[in-house]
């Protein structure tokens, strides 16, 4: 009920914009699945280009509808269709996955459609967009290990100053005696 206006609109967000929330009402009432994200692709892929211009994300989608009995008073319940999350950088094909993130909600709705339940499609509710802040673990980030885990020395875990820490981790492997200088964080070899 927060959405009485066409389009997405922002309704929620984390305090720190973490994860913000959009949602599209189907304010035409559109009854077929299919004319329903048609009527709001190219919004939701622009929207999402805009968003991912300014730093990587993660996003997805619920559909959400209400299904009754036919003839059955008080039958009505909600059922959403979900799809897992998905990155999206700057050069990313956003309208390619939109299609994809589709398909995989209709094909959610025909497998529950299919299942033989009685219950039958009264509306289209709308849509639900979720967008993450995508922050992957990049080249650089040492980690240091726990002291158990350290003191075993059974692991390759090179501190290093460059973006190459898997070049570093797989040439550590063929030093006789690689020693780290914990105070200077780089590689020293005796």
């Amino acid at each position: 009920n927060l959405v009485q206006s066409p389009g997405f609109m922002e309704i929620s967000s984390s305090s720190n914009r973490i994860v913000t929330w959009y949602y599209v009402k189907n304010i035409s009432n559109i009854e077929n699945y299919i004319y329903f994200l048609d009527s709001i692709k190219s919004e939701l892929v622009n929207l999402l280009k805009s968003i991912a211009c300014n730093h990587p994300i993660k996003f997805n989608l619920k559909l959400e509808a209400t299904y009754n009995i036919p003839h059955v008073e008080y039958s009505s319940e909600n059922r959403a269709f979900k799809t897992s999350a998905r990155a999206i950088f700057t050069d990313t094909g956003v309208q390619e996955i939109v299609e994809e993130a589709f398909t995989k909600l209709m094909r959610e709705q025909s497998e529950y459609s299919s299942k033989g339940s009685s219950f039958t499609l009264q509306c289209i509710d709308g849509l639900m967009l979720g967008v993450y802040k995508y922050t992957p673990m990049g080249g650089s980030s040492y980690i240091s290990l726990p002291a158990p885990i350290e003191n075993k020395k059974a692991t390759i875990n090179p501190q290093n100053l460059d973006m190459q820490c898997f070049k570093w981790a797989i040439l550590a492997r063929h030093v006789d005696s690689l020693k780290y200088d914990k105070n200077k964080t780089k590689h020293t070899q005796h």
